[in-house]
């Protein structure tokens, strides 16, 4: 998740993430606006008061992860605090996890507002050595034929497929290749629609994770 986050500016909420509870998942989001990260937990946790939303500074978000692995399932309850905090109960321990504040970007209306793209599918690690190699930006060629990431004067064809329309969007390689480190599986869905809409990573076969990234405008 952190990789997402703001590392400086004015807008401190940007360099958090926002924690929400949903009916069946705890949901954390972090952006730096050219990225937007969504991971969906499936803990069973119990919230007074319901809705509850906190901006977590980076290190309370990965002390609330731990927790989670340590499986503490349905015993958690989860609490807003006067300042803004998260409180987090388990059994007779109450742990506060502090909150950076600020309103963090309705992430959800940019997401319904944009237009549905075409997916593919490409293995993963394929994709993350390509974009790595590239070293900055790269050029992502759709076709009939799969994937071909173009960078350096290099064109690379990976393994894939692709049944919508040709398409072609300049991404910043580093961005795409971190946010792949960060899925599960094999294989990865990739969905692009048009040259200036986010480019949409996700898991092919298992986890909760999906990742936006911002295209480059091309110079031209």
């Amino acid at each position: 998740m952190s990789f997402a986050a703001a590392r400086g500016g004015a807008r401190r909420e940007l360099r958090g993430v926002a924690l929400e509870v949903r009916e069946d998942a705890v949901r954390l989001v972090a952006t730096d606006s050219y990225r937007l990260v969504i991971r969906d937990l499936a803990l069973a946790v119990d919230v007074p008061g319901r809705p509850l939303r906190a901006v977590l500074e980076l290190t309370e978000m990965e002390r609330f992860l731990a927790a989670g692995e340590a499986g503490f399932g349905g015993a958690a309850t989860l609490l807003a605090g006067s300042r803004g905090e998260l409180l987090v109960e388990l059994g007779e321990k109450r742990t506060c996890l502090g909150s950076i504040g600020g309103d963090f970007p309705d992430y959800e209306a940019l997401l319904v507002a944009l237009p549905a793209g075409s997916n593919g599918v490409v293995a993963r690690q394929a994709l993350r050595d390509s974009l790595a190699r590239a070293g900055g930006t790269a050029t992502l060629h759709f076709d009939a034929r799969g994937l071909s990431v173009a960078a350096r004067g290099e064109v690379m064809r990976l393994p894939g497929t692709w049944p919508g329309p040709p398409r072609q969007v300049l991404v910043n390689s580093d961005y795409l290749a971190e946010a792949l480190e960060h899925l599960a599986g094999p294989d990865v869905v990739i969905e692009v629609g048009e040259p200036l809409q986010p480019v949409v990573l996700r898991s092919a076969d298992t986890g909760t994770c999906t990742v936006w990234t911002m295209p480059i405008r091309p110079e031209s």
